[in-house]
This record gives structure tokens, C-alpha cells and sequence, in this order.
């Protein structure tokens, strides 16, 4: 079996206890990284195979059957289907996590190891200055507080209206006719993960972000096709309604913009995760932690 079909036959793991303690360490599955850093799993496990010098068992390491057979007893690891899987997965420790960021290439990684970087130079600055207490310019960077997050929280729902309202907008007055209507159930869905996520804060908000993404560019779709009609009708109506869903999609992807700016990046909230919620106890029989990971495509 070669690496590619081992990475991509990645067993999926479940979507609470993202942190497990495994080996008398907390450690994250893979699949939660990669989802926190807008990449796939398998990109995950190919960049600690491929780096065996960067990561060793204090980084990252791969479960043995035993462990993984516990962690499916305990609902962790979702039972296989039809043939089983054949790969075991990858858990990143706190330390690995901050690795990583360094060498995936993606929007989320790259913003990551800014704020790092920024941060190792503001600390050595001070002390090259000679100073002693050290002081992290907006610290809510990497831990942000109850206040932030009920800001956080209140600006969701603003957003969340303004989607709502962008759905809402009629774009054909004589029957009536709105976005949501034009969009049917796909109107639903960012409404719908908006709203449980602000009962549960359990949800990735990279699925909203895509799926009211995708509601801005079927929204612009329809808003072309009513123009073009409204050019042969002449209807002063029909330009009232454009201009209304033109002023609405704006809304939307201006508060999208700021949402973005008040989240916390991938790593902050993924060394969050570990600091602040008790790992999910995850300790079948005892193995031995391996060896550093080798690239077996170079054997």
C-alpha cells in the first residue's frame, strides 16, 4: 500500500473531545487540524511524514491499532464502513500544532505564523531594550476574553440579520418573488449554522463563511438576470429592487469582512482548545511511542 492511499483512507473522527489524552499527553486527531487550517487531512499527515526532523513524538505521532480500537469503542473514531480502514490516524500535540503552522501552505497557517513572528519580535525588543516587564501589544490576539467573545457574539447576530435580510429582498414585485425564494434550500443553510452556533459555539465557522459565500454569489446571479430583464421592461420597480439587493449583498460582505478580522486565528484557537477544556481521557493498553515518522516514499 502506498501513502497516498493510506493518507486519503483517514478514518474520521468524531466532532466532540477535539483534545484526547493519549501516551500522559494532550493531543489533537489531524482531521481537527486540518479543518482549523482550511486544509485536508491528508495534507496534514503528508507534511509530518515528509518533515521527519521537525516532527518526532513530542510533535505528532500515529495511533497504534490498540489505541485506535479504543478511541472507536468510545465513539472518538467512527466505526468503519464496508472494508474497514486501512490507515490509523495522526494526533498533534500543542507544540506540533504551532509546527505545523510553519510548514502548510494556506491563508489561515500563513496568518498563524505572523502573529507568532510578530509576537517573538515584539518580546525580543523589549528585552534588547533592556526592559522588564514584558507587555503583548492586544493581547486578545491570543487569548481573547468573556468580553470579546460576547462582542464576538453580538456581531454574529448582526450578521446574521443582515443575511436574513439579504435573503428577503424581493426581486420580482409582481409575484412576490424573493432571493430566498429564487435559492429554496440552500437559503437554509447558513441561516440554520448561523443559528446553532449561537446556542452551541460548537460549529466550524469556515462552513458558514462558505455557505454564506455561496449565497452572495448566487444572489449576484440572480441580480444579473433580473437586471438584463428589467432593460427590456423598463420597470421602475424592478431598478427600486436591484438597487435594494445591490445595497444588501454590500452589507453582508462588509460585515462578512469584519467578522473575519475579529476571529482568532487557527493557531490561537487551536492552542486554545488545549488550554481550555479537560482532554477527553483516551488510555487503552500502553505501546510505546514511536520513532520519528520516516517518508516511505523515499525507501
Amino acid at each position: 500500500m502506498n501513502e497516498a492511499s493510506e493518507i486519503d483512507d483517514q478514518p474520521a473522527l468524531a466532532e466532540n473531545g477535539a483534545v484526547l489524552l493519549i501516551r500522559d499527553r494532550p493531543v489533537m486527531p489531524a482531521a481537527s487540524v486540518a479543518r482549523a487550517f482550511g486544509v485536508e487531512t491528508r495534507e496534514v499527515v503528508q507534511a509530518i511524514k515528509r518533515n521527519p526532523l521537525k516532527f518526532n513524538g513530542a510533535h505528532a505521532f500515529e495511533l497504534s491499532r490498540e489505541e485506535a480500537d479504543f478511541l472507536t469503542s468510545q465513539g472518538v473514531i467512527s466505526k468503519p464502513g464496508r472494508g474497514g480502514s486501512r490507515a490509523l490516524p495522526w494526533v498533534l500535540t500543542q507544540k506540533g500544532v504551532a509546527r505545523l503552522a510553519t510548514i502548510i501552505d494556506s491563508p489561515r497557517a500563513l496568518d498563524a505564523v505572523d502573529t507568532m513572528i510578530d509576537i517573538f519580535i515584539e518580546v525580543y525588543q523589549q528585552l534588547a531594550q533592556g526592559r522588564r516587564d514584558i507587555a503583548i501589544a492586544d493581547p486578545s490576539r491570543l487569548a481573547p476574553s468573556g468580553v470579546d467573545e460576547t462582542h464576538l457574539k453580538s456581531f454574529r447576530k448582526k450578521l446574521l440579520a443582515a443575511l436574513d435580510g439579504l435573503l428577503g429582498v424581493v426581486i420580482d414585485p409582481v409575484r412576490a418573488t424573493t432571493v430566498r425564494d429564487e435559492l429554496g434550500e440552500l437559503s437554509g443553510g447558513a441561516l440554520g449554522h448561523f443559528k446553532e452556533q449561537l446556542r452551541t459555539k460548537g460549529l466550524e465557522n469556515e462552513k458558514i463563511a462558505a455557505e454564506t459565500l455561496l449565497i452572495i454569489e448566487k444572489a449576484r446571479e440572480i441580480r444579473d438576470k433580473t437586471e438584463a430583464e428589467a432593460r427590456k421592461s423598463h420597470a421602475e420597480t424592478e431598478r427600486i429592487a436591484l438597487e435594494n439587493l445591490d445595497k444588501k449583498i454590500s452589507i453582508v460582505e462588509r460585515l462578512m469582512k469584519m467578522s473575519k478580522d475579529m476571529e482568532p486565528n487557527a493557531v490561537v484557537r487551536l492552542l486554545g482548545e488545549f488550554e481550555g477544556a479537560a482532554p477527553r481521557l483516551a488510555e487503552p493498553p500502553r505501546t510505546p511511542l514511536i520513532s520519528p515518522p520516516r517518508d516511505d516514499s523515499e525507501s
